[in-house]
């Protein structure tokens, strides 16, 4: 989770697209489109259910 905090705040440039549109949802300016992207924007929000996420999470090694 650190990793999409560090994207999110800014304090990890991004370096690939994938993270470059990672930030983009983020910020409101593109919606978002991968399973990441929706499950992070539902933890920033306050969701308590993300299990959906967790496997996709182990294999990003997170």
């Amino acid at each position: 989770m650190a990793f999409y905090e560090a994207l999110a705040s800014g304090d990890r440039i991004p370096s690939t697209e994938a993270q470059r549109h990672f930030v983009e949802a983020c910020r409101g300016t593109a919606e978002p489109e991968t399973e990441h992207e929706v499950a992070f924007l539902k933890y920033r929000a306050g969701a308590t259910d993300l299990s959906f996420a967790v496997e996709d999470l182990k294999v990003w090694g997170i």
